[in-house]
């Protein structure tokens, strides 16, 4: 391996991953396939996904057909990783891509335990898709006990931590096993399979999958939602930092970690286990509610996130400095709070509960997208950027504002205006998070898509204008298409040598990617 696990008493666990070799940004950590892999609930019964392998599921040979959630029309992706669909011939609703996967011995010993388990996560308001990965590895443990006791079988469920810290969502999965339990007496199911299963078992596996499982994402789709989740053993011990320096992509049931910087030999190799582009209060809050514990990285204890002012108002007493927040856990409620001070060291004029309500409030008006027509979209841009003035232009909140504007405006068909908050959003994502990352890689692929769009739609402007015997606007069209073909050539060129650091040069993605930027010179020409 190239990399070693080292005991210490200063990182959560006790243990420390450090670099064996010296890394270059983009080389391979390692590759590892899960202990058990399941799709998330919100895909589990649908054909969408493979129930074993999470692989992309289809019933075309073509691609992988996705409704686009902006404009509601269907279009296909080219995947030939993607296999068809068929279901369960043993009796549950669970949907496979191959006779291999829906044949596997676990599945087969699962299959009966499918409805039982979803009735009784159902009742109690639990994932039914967690319940069953839990009971899929006790199952798999019953047949291959020397590879769970050397891998998964190692790492802490930090039961202790659920039963103190969030008593609500344990109880729920403990009433979820009894109900479960007491079905599997009454249904008089093999007493040689239910005596895999026993409450301690089953809660301590669902513990450990909450704290140690890792969501796998729609990165072909560019929608980044999470799709399933996997057991892995190595991936679990990288311990957690906001400043990584390890990004890791998902297929099926397999996950790949690479380098996103350059690192030493003996140097802490870090993994992060929240979305970085949440401020500090949410991270931490991620953290404590998944994870059961805080942050102590330098990002974390920087007001500012290390220079980038991605919470940070503008203060008004001094009217050149920026407010940001210092968050920490209240000792009597274990609330997380916000303590805000100014970088030139003024005293602020509005105090912490003012603060954080002026966020809500922005917060609150940046949620009211309902919008009927062009002229609502304006008139929100309009009232949203006057709030946004009070906050540094690095905030997380214009961060969001650019998102909504980019994917309104394309709605609407306005393309020049979703070109523009597109540029400003890949501007921000790149300063926020300053290594290679899989949100730059869609944000230059989106900036890339919009402008061919815009291409086509100029194309057909300039067509109509020849149809009419107009000339006097062909010139600057083509020349704004001249230029729009070199920006998109431009924005997938820069997607793909972000895709190949973070997900080398043969994955799915970066092959598709590697197509658009390949059709994007030809265009160009």
């Amino acid at each position: 391996m190239n990399f070693k696990v080292e005991k210490s008493e200063n990182f959560s666990g006790g243990r420390n991953v450090v670099a064996k070799v010296n890394f270059k940004v983009g080389d391979l950590l390692f590759k590892e396939k899960s202990f058990a892999s399941i799709p998330m609930k919100s895909v589990l019964f649908s054909n969408r996904y493979c129930s074993w392998c999470c692989k992309k599921l289809i019933n075309v040979n073509s691609g992988v057909s996705q409704i686009d959630e902006e404009t509601g029309e269907e279009t296909t992706i080219t995947n030939p990783e993607s296999t068809l669909s068929h279901q369960c011939k043993y009796g549950c609703t669970l949907w496979f891509c191959s006779e291999e996967c829906s044949n596997q011995l676990v599945h087969q010993l699962e299959c009966s335990f499918v409805e039982p388990v979803l009735v009784s996560s159902l009742k109690f308001d639990c994932d039914h898709s967690l319940a069953l990965l839990a009971i899929r590895v006790l199952l798999k443990k019953s047949t291959e006990s020397d590879l769970f006791d050397t891998t998964v079988g190692h790492l802490t469920s930090q039961k202790e931590s659920f039963i103190q810290q969030h008593r609500g969502w344990y109880e729920k999965y403990e009433k979820f096993c009894d109900h479960f339990m007491e079905g599997l007496k009454s249904d008089s199911a093999d007493p040689i399979i239910t005596s895999i299963f026993n409450k301690d078992q089953i809660l301590d596996i669902i513990c450990s999958i909450a704290v140690n499982a890792f969501a796998g994402l729609s990165e072909i789709e560019f929608n980044r939602l999470p799709i399933s989740n996997g057991f892995f053993y190595k991936a679990a011990l990288l311990n957690h930092s906001c400043e990584p320096n390890t990004y890791f992509s998902v297929d099926g049931e397999s996950i790949e970690f690479r380098l996103i910087k350059e690192t030493a030999i003996d140097e802490t190799i870090y993994d992060t286990y929240v979305d970085l582009l949440q401020p500090t209060i949410n991270r931490q809050k991620t953290l404590l509610q998944n994870k059961n514990f805080l942050c102590k990285c330098s990002r974390c204890l920087s007001p500012s996130e290390n220079g980038r002012y991605f919470s940070s108002i503008k203060c008004k007493k001094c009217d050149i400095g920026y407010l940001s927040p210092k968050v920490t856990q209240n000792a009597q409620t274990l609330q997380l709070e916000q303590h805000w001070s100014c970088q030139n060291n003024c005293s602020i004029s509005e105090d912490n509960q003012s603060l954080d309500k002026k966020l809500l409030d922005i917060q609150t008006l940046l949620d009211k997208q309902s919008f009927q027509t062009l002229q609502s979209l304006e008139e929100y841009k309009i009232s949203v950027e006057n709030a946004l003035n009070e906050l540094h232009q690095n905030h997380y909140l214009q961060l969001q504002y650019h998102l909504t504007m980019t994917k309104f405006y394309k709605i609407f068909q306005d393309l020049h205006k979703a070109i523009n908050h597109c540029r400003k959003l890949t501007k921000l994502v790149e300063i926020i998070l300053d290594h290679p990352s899989g949100e730059s890689v869609d944000c230059y692929f989106k900036l890339g898509e919009l402008c061919e769009n815009l291409v086509f739609s100029l194309s057909q402007k300039i067509n109509a204008s020849k149809s009419q015997g107009i000339t006097n606007e062909i010139t600057q069209l083509g020349n704004d298409i001249r230029s729009l073909l070199k920006e998109c050539n431009d924005s997938y060129k820069k997607s793909l040598e972000l895709a190949v650091l973070c997900y080398g040069e043969s994955n799915i993605k970066t092959l598709f990617i590697s197509d658009s930027y390949n059709k994007s010179k030809v265009n160009k020409k």
